[in-house]
Parts: C-alpha cells; sequence; structure tokens
C-alpha cells in the first residue's frame, strides 16, 4: 500500500477544498447571474457606479454562452464597448464573442476598434476585436472583406486575424489574405501569413501556387506561411525545395529551409541541399541549416559533418563541431576525428575550445576514446588537454573512469587521478578506488592520488589517517604532494602538525617551503611552532624564505628576533620581499607596532601594490586616530584606485572621528569612481557649520545622492543653516523623490 505522508495529506486536503471553493464561487455566481434577469442587467449595464456595470457585464459574458435570453442585452454589450472601465468593456466583449453569430450587429463597432494596434505589443482591444468577429463567424465575412481594403493597416491586419477563426469560409477568405501577402505593411502581411497557415483548404493549394510568386516579399511570407503550417503543407514541400535552390537572397534561402524543416522533410535531396550550403557565411543562412539538420537522423547527418571537420576553414569546423555536440551520443563516430582537430588546432595555435566542447557534449562515451589517446601519446608530451577535458565530464564520467583503472595502464591510471583531483567533491564516489591508487606501485600515481584524496571533499579526519601514510613515503614526490594536499584542509593539516613540524627540517627545500604552506593554512592553530618557522627566515632558498615570512603572518605571531629580522629583510631585500613582509606583518596587528615607520616609508612607494599593502597594514596596528587620520588623508588622494577606496572605507569605520577629513570626503563627491563610498563615509559624519558653503554647493551637484546628502547634511545644522533656505527650497522640485522628501524635512528643520 502506498504511504501518504501527513505533510502530503494536508496539502493535498487544502487543495481539494481551494478547489471546491472556486467550483463553489463560480457556481454562486452562475445562481446570481440566472436570478437577475437580463433586462436588470441591461439597466445596470448602463449605471453610473462602474462596479455595477461590471458585474452586470461579467453576469452577462456568464449566461451568453447557456441563455439565448443575451441576445437582448446585445445593443447595451454594444455601446458598452466603448465604456472607459476596461473590465466592463473586457466582459461585454467576451459576452459578444459567446454569443457567435447572434452578435452580429456589433460588427461595425468591432471593425472600428480594430483602428489602433501597437506594432511591437498587440494591444488587448485590437486581438479581441478580432477574435469576436472571428467568433461571429459568416456574417461577418463579408464587412472582414471590406476591411481588407481600408486605409488603416491595422485594420486590414486585424481583418486577416479575424480571418483564421472562420474556417468554414477558408475557400472565399484565402484568395484574400493570398493578396495581403503583397500588402505594403509588414504587420499585415505578415498576419496575413498566420492566418493562412491555420485555415483549411484552399488555403494550402493557394499558398503552394503563391511559391513561384514574382515577388521575393511574396515569397517570402508564402515561405513563412507553409512553416507555420508544418506538416499540414507537407506536400508542398518538393515545389518549395525546388524553388529555394533557385533563390539569391540568403534571408530566403533561411526562411525556406525553417519552412522544410518543420515540414519534417527527411529526404535524400533535403540533406544534399542542405550539405551544398553548409559553408556559406552569412548568418542566419548558417543557422537554419544547423537547425534543419539537427531535424534529420544522426545516421545521416553525423558522417556528412566529419567530413566538414577536414575543412580548411576554421569557422566551418567549429559549425561542424557545435552540430556534433548538439546531437550527443549518436555522434560517438565523430569522436577521433574531433580529437585530431583538436590536435591540429593546438599545433596551429588556433582555438579549439569548440572541439573540446564536442567532445564532452558527446558523452562519457568519449571517455575511453580520450584515454586510450593519453595511453598513445609520446612520454614527455605536454599535450595536457586530455586530462582536463576529462574533469569536465563531472560526477556522470566517474564511473567509466574508474574503469579506466582496471586496464592498469600507468598513464591512464595518471589522467585518471588529476581528472578526480580536477572534478573536486563531484568525484566523492570514486574515493575508494583512489584510496587504492594511494597504494600503488608507481610513486608518480601515489602522488596523484594524494591530490585527489584532497580535492573530493572527504572529511577531515579520514583525509588525514589516509595521508599520514604518504608523509612516511619513501619517494620524495609522494611526500611533497602529501603535504601541498593538507594545505587543501587545513583541519587535516592541523592534526598532521607534528609531522610538517618535523618536515621543516627536511633537506629538501621544496619539501620545507610546502611544510611552511601547509603550516600557514592551520593558522594560530600552530601557534606553538612560531620558533621553528621563524628559524627559516635565514634559510639559504629565496623561496622558502618567503614561505616562511607569509607563515608567520598566517599564524599572527612571530618571536622579537623574527620581527626584527623581518623588518632588516623588508628593508633589505626587493620588492618582492617587501610586499611579503609587509603583508605578513599587517596580519599580525598588535605585534609588529615597533615597526610601524616602515609601513609609514612605504606609504608613498611607486608600487602600487606595496602602497596599499602597506596602508593597510598600518591602519590595522596603529591605534592613534589622528595619526590614522592623517594618513588617511594623504591616501585619499593617491592616483590608485584600490589605495583610495580602502581610504574612503578606513574613514567610514571611524565614523566621527574621521570628521576633520569632511572637506576631503566633499572634494571626492566629484570623482564618479569615489563617489559611492566617499558619500557612505559622509553619513556617518557629523554636520559642520564651517563646511556650509560646501554642503550648499552640493544642491546643485549632478549625482541625486550628493544633493541628498547636502540637504541632509543642512537639515541637521537647525537654524545655522538659514542661508541655505532659497537653495533648498528650489531642491523641492528636484527630479528625484528623495531629494525632494529630503529638502523638506531640512526645511522644516531649519524653520523651527
Amino acid at each position: 500500500m502506498k504511504k501518504i505522508t501527513i505533510f502530503a495529506f494536508v496539502k493535498n486536503s487544502f487543495l481539494t477544498v481551494l478547489i471546491l471553493k472556486l467550483v463553489c464561487l463560480t457556481s454562486f455566481q452562475l445562481v446570481l447571474a440566472q436570478e437577475k434577469n437580463v433586462q436588470s442587467l441591461i439597466q445596470d449595464l448602463n449605471h453610473d457606479d462602474n462596479r455595477i456595470r461590471r458585474d452586470a457585464a461579467l453576469y452577462l459574458s456568464q449566461l451568453a454562452a447557456t441563455s439565448s435570453d443575451v441576445i437582448e442585452a446585445v445593443p447595451a454589450l454594444i455601446k458598452a464597448l466603448g465604456d472607459s472601465e476596461q473590465q466592463v468593456w473586457f466582459h461585454s466583449i467576451t459576452a459578444l464573442s459567446k454569443l457567435g453569430p447572434d452578435a452580429s450587429p456589433a460588427i461595425p463597432e468591432l471593425i472600428n476598434d480594430l483602428r489602433e494596434m501597437r506594432r511591437r505589443n498587440v494591444n488587448a482591444k485590437w486581438y479581441r476585436s478580432a477574435y469576436a468577429l472571428g467568433q461571429i463567424g459568416e456574417a461577418a465575412v463579408e464587412p472582414i472583406l471590406e476591411a481588407c481594403d481600408h486605409s488603416r493597416p491595422s485594420v486590414r491586419a486585424g481583418a486577416a486575424k479575424a480571418m483564421e477563426w472562420i474556417p468554414e469560409a477558408s475557400a472565399q477568405l484565402a484568395p484574400v489574405l493570398i493578396k495581403l501577402l503583397e500588402d505594403e505593411d509588414e504587420a499585415v502581411r505578415e498576419i496575413a501569413a498566420e492566418s493562412l497557415s491555420l485555415l483549411p483548404e484552399p488555403a494550402l493549394k493557394l499558398l503552394q501556387e503563391t511559391i513561384h510568386h514574382e515577388s521575393a516579399a511574396t515569397r517570402k511570407m508564402t515561405y513563412i506561411a507553409l512553416g507555420k503550417a508544418g506538416l499540414r503543407a507537407k506536400r508542398t514541400s518538393q515545389s518549395l525545395l525546388q524553388r529555394i535552390e533557385k533563390e539569391a537572397d540568403p534571408e530566403l534561402l533561411a526562411i525556406g529551409i525553417d519552412a522544410l524543416a518543420k515540414m519534417e522533410v527527411k529526404d535524400r535531396a533535403f540533406f544534399t541541399f542542405l550539405s551544398n550550403h553548409f559553408e556559406h557565411e552569412e548568418t542566419q543562412l548558417q543557422q537554419s541549416v544547423a537547425n534543419a539538420m539537427l531535424s534529420l537522423p544522426p545516421a545521416e547527418i553525423v558522417p556528412m559533418l566529419i567530413s566538414f571537420l577536414e575543412s580548411k576553414n576554421e569557422s566551418v569546423q567549429i559549425r561542424a563541431a557545435n552540430l556534433l555536440g548538439h546531437i550527443g551520443s549518436p555522434a560517438v563516430p565523430a569522436l577521433k576525428p574531433l580529437i585530431n582537430v583538436v590536435e591540429n588546432s593546438n599545433a596551429r595555435n588556433s582555438p579549439a575550445d569548440a572541439f573540446k566542447r564536442a567532445l564532452v557534449s558527446i558523452g562519457p562515451m568519449g571517455i575511453p576514446v580520450l584515454l586510450e589517446y593519453i595511453a598513445l601519446v609520446e612520454s614527455g608530451s605536454d599535450s595536457l588537454w586530455p586530462v582536463d577535458l576529462l574533469a569536465e565530464y563531472g560526477m556522470v564520467g566517474v564511473s567509466n573512469l574508474e574503469k579506466a583503472i582496471e586496464v592498469n595502464n600507468p598513464r591512464q591510471i595518471l589522467a585518471v587521478m588529476e581528472a578526480f583531483a580536477a572534478m573536486g567533491t563531484a568525484a566523492i564516489d570514486a574515493e575508494e578506488s583512489i584510496v587504492r591508487m594511494a597504494q600503488h606501485a608507481s610513486p608518480s600515481i601515489r602522488a596523484a592520488a594524494a591530490q585527489s584524496l584532497a580535492s573530493i571533499g572527504i572529511k577531515p579526519a579520514e583525509l588525514s589517517s589516509l595521508i599520514e601514510p604518504l608523509l612516511n613515503d619513501k619517494n620524495l614526490t609522494v611526500r611533497q604532494s602529501a603535504v601541498a594536499s593538507l594545505r587543501k584542509s587545513p583541519e587535516a593539516a592541523a592534526e598532521q602538525l607534528g609531522k610538517l613540524n618535523d618536515l621543516l627540517n627536511d633537506p629538501n627545500p621544496g619539501m620545507r617551503e610546502n611544510a611552511l604552506l601547509a603550516i600557514a593554512s592551520t593558522g594560530n592553530q600552530a601557534s606553538d611552532l612560531v620558533e621553528e618557522v621563524a628559524m627559516l627566515l635565514a634559510d639559504s632558498t629565496p623561496a622558502v624564505q618567503m614561505a616562511a615570512i607569509d607563515t608567520l603572518g598566517f599564524i599572527g605571531d612571530a618571536p622579537d628576533l623574527a620581527l626584527r629580522q623581518m623588518d632588516w629583510l623588508a628593508r633589505s631585500g626587493n620588492e618582492t620581499v617587501l610586499l611579503n613582509v609587509l603583508n605578513s606583518l599587517g596580519r599580525m596587528r598588535d605585534r609588529p607596532i615597533d615597526y610601524l615607520s616602515l609601513f609609514e616609508s612605504n606609504l608613498s612607494n611607486a608600487d602600487d601594490s606595496i602602497r596599499e599593502s602597506a596602508f593597510k597594514g598600518y591602519i590595522a596596528i596603529e591605534k592613534n586616530n589622528e595619526r590614522l587620520l592623517v594618513a588617511m588623508i594623504k591616501v585619499i588622494n593617491d592616483e590608485s584606485v584600490s589605495m583610495r577606496h580602502a581610504s574612503l572605507k578606513a574613514m567610514a569605520s571611524m565614523r566621527e572621528d574621521a570628521a576633520g577629513a569632511i572637506p576631503h570626503l566633499i572634494d571626492r563627491l566629484d570623482d564618479d569612481e569615489d563617489q559611492d563610498l566617499a558619500l557612505g563615509a559622509l553619513r556617518f559624519m557629523p554636520s559642520k557649520i564651517e563646511f556650509i558653503e560646501d554642503y550648499m554647493a552640493s544642491l546643485e551637484h549632478k549625482d541625486p545622492g550628493v544633493r541628498h546628502f547636502g540637504c541632509r547634511s543642512l537639515g541637521r545644522l537647525g537654524s545655522d543653516a538659514i542661508a541655505a533656505l532659497p537653495k533648498l527650497k528650489k531642491a523641492r522640485s528636484d527630479k528625484y523623490r528623495l531629494v525632494r522628501d529630503e529638502a523638506k524635512k531640512a526645511i522644516q528643520r531649519i524653520e523651527d
């Protein structure tokens, strides 16, 4: 027995009750409508109250489909078509539509309402009027035909639209619609084509004859109409194909191809025609050919597209690749040709992304082909793209990649491990396979497995236990990879701090560097190791020195001797060393207070990144607000945007303590890059009378946010800002409401 949860029961019960309520409401409305006789509703339709007229029109529209008495209301409903209340008009025209032929007296008014039609967004009155005419049926045919000669295009278009709802008069209407295909107005032509596509015979027969019309504009609309008719027009396909073979205009060719595709034409002649036009350079035609090809059986289209992969024209190759990707798994025969194209593209340094995307889009069946290719690539080749591509298969490719491990081909296994690492958590299901590979006889595979384990989202405690044996591996590459993998999981690295500490004394500089960076990832959890890390500030390898500097910064502490040593390295080393030291000391906040001069001296450094690092470190360490503000004001005019923004954000964080910077912040309001941040900082500042001229000047600024700031600042000054009243009163007429409202508040505060 199927279980039903309480939630599902309650949800279904609620929906049932809601539906019952709606049914009851509709039934109630019908009962009300029936209780009120048609004569009283006609009277209500002329009432002064909008709601009474609306309800009367609604009840009449509900009765129209079931009661013949509503015929008496036709004159009143016709009059209501001119009602200013939209819902009265809507329900009235709905009632007339439901009355069908009995609403024929409304025909003149309905045709009159076809006069206005917006090109981009057909309005409701135009559409509903055309629909009502169509529902009236044969009685409306003669007036509709007369309307086809109207001087207004919107009326002709409405007449053409109405015809689609009178299929019984197709023999009479279709010839007129054919004529309208030649109308001077594009909207009329388009709507005529649409109506023709919906009408029964002889509409399609006439369209078939018009395929060979001498006018290109008429042929265009004919092709469009046949396309809209779709399968119904399939018997015209041979005539259409024969005609478009002679078309020179790419647009007409494209429209004709679209029509044949919608007819689901799949014969050999169409296939050959598409092949002959595949290399055309016109965009619309290219798109139409591509769409049509995708509608054909893959068994026929794939070999042709493979042949285009050999074209000397790269754009043709790319279009073929894109289509093969869209076809998906049936395009498996194209996998090896696509790989060859990628290799040739790499050799001539041309874009290969389209071909790679196609390989992935064809599906996981491409994985064995890529792995086979990888196995054949010469040892030492720098062609890494197949490995990168394997990762793009994501979760759906994991099982196929695991199967490749069983082949026991070292190159393939290595590629799979690298792919899993690149996939990240999408490869979590491959954990068991990766753990096995961490014990493989090949050191390179064990090293790659270590990286994969750290990437797939294993819990830190489990990762730590899996990586631990690899930290003690006999092979240096494996140990280095294991240490590097810990950097991806700070929690796992924290569990291995003892081992990482031991590795700081490893004879290999690369190992020492990796151990330092793994320790750095744990942050202040490694505070017990600051002495050991500081020792490596004197390492003979520059890369290890830099790693030691960074690590002390991430730990957030350093012995006094280490601080002096870092200061010396910064002053005597190159710009890279200086930048690293500034970043590291800046992260320590209180500790390097004695080295503020290092930061101050570099606030004017020629290098933007060094200045910015010095400034951020300075504001993190300096505790004296006055000195901080001096530095911020100096930086606020820096040529570097990032420096100025850092200063503006710092001022905002100081709030009223940064009031001394108000004139400088006001100056920044004229800079589009700084304006928002300057305004943000000024919002936290008190208003000061000495800056009243600046506040008044801001009322005429081009930016409404600045004008708003000026109004608010003047308002805060109260009666002291009485001189600003004329400008504030002018601001009450500002284009923006936020400025107008703030100006009114400011005036009130000043005058009170």
